[in-house]
């Protein structure tokens, strides 16, 4: 049981994440983070998804070279079929033509093209990304351990399958996307960061930040925090957490806390994680 004390600076934490959210969760926040590129493809869910894990894959860096890099990734893609389309149906020919030249720090434009035709075979099998994730499950997800184990049975599929691209061997780049390890070890922040964006959905501003478009096959108090070194920090900081490692574990001991302030969509308190970062707030 915590002590009184360290009950007293968790209310007060609670509160300082409290206004954050308020001032950071807003429409504006689009503008000027990479999940506005997801946004402009809100009227097809299935290729909404994919243009969403090929942003989260590319989640490490500033905010404005992230945006950058994708700007030039997409601006590849044709405009005359959907994202979904192309990848389906592209070939590897095709996208060392389109991408030659392309890169963003150790993602090469080989990786990006094994990413791509990796995409296309889920695709063509499964018909969605959302449909590869639930597999053969028809069940709500509504707790955080059944979601930590179908995200690392998807992170192996999604590894498996760039591997059949590559002919058994992966890149650093594209190892980098999808990491090899036990369940339980990587906090997996980037696909966390995509199940955010794909189940948390604010009814109350127009448009909403994350885009809930999973909202029925995961429930948003299953979500765990996607724990990057920013995150990290704040957390050891604020109390979050004592552990020092960056796993999965220190990943859901963050959550559980936040959960006890909203219990029902504990990752609301994402947005001030990013709005300490932004404004440098103490």
């Amino acid at each position: 049981m915590p002590s009184y004390k360290k009950m007293q600076v968790l209310q007060k934490t609670q509160a300082f994440f409290e206004e954050q959210v308020r001032l950071h969760k807003t429409p504006a926040f689009i503008e000027s983070d990479p999940v506005s590129i997801v946004h402009r493809y809100t009227e097809d869910p299935v290729s909404a998804e994919v243009v969403a894990l090929i942003t989260c894959l590319m989640a490490y860096g500033q905010r404005p070279a992230i945006i950058k890099a994708l700007e030039t990734l997409f601006y590849q893609f044709p405009n005359a079929v959907s994202p979904v389309e192309f990848i389906k149906t592209t070939t590897k020919a095709e996208l060392e033509s389109r991408l030659d030249g392309w890169y963003y720090r150790f993602y090469t434009a080989e990786d990006m093209a094994t990413l791509l035709l990796g995409l296309g075979h889920i695709l063509r099998n499964y018909g969605s990304l959302k449909a590869s994730f639930l597999g053969a499950s028809l069940s709500l997800i509504e707790d955080r351990q059944l979601l930590s184990q179908t995200t690392h049975q998807w992170n192996h599929l999604l590894r498996e399958t760039l591997l059949q691209q590559r002919e058994g061997e992966l890149s650093y780049g594209c190892g980098y996307m999808f990491p090899n390890g036990k369940a339980g070890v990587s906090p997996l922040k980037r696909l966390y960061l995509f199940l955010k964006w794909m189940v948390r959905f604010d009814a109350d501003i127009s448009p909403s930040v994350d885009l809930g478009f999973w909202a029925d096959c995961i429930a948003p108090k299953a979500l765990i925090i996607p724990l990057d070194t920013h995150v990290h920090a704040i957390s050891l900081k604020h109390g979050l957490t004592q552990r020092k490692s960056k796993n999965l574990d220190t990943a859901l001991e963050i959550t559980n806390v936040l959960s006890q302030w909203h219990p029902e969509d504990p990752l609301i308190f994402d947005f001030a994680f990013m709005g300490i970062g932004t404004n440098k707030t103490n």
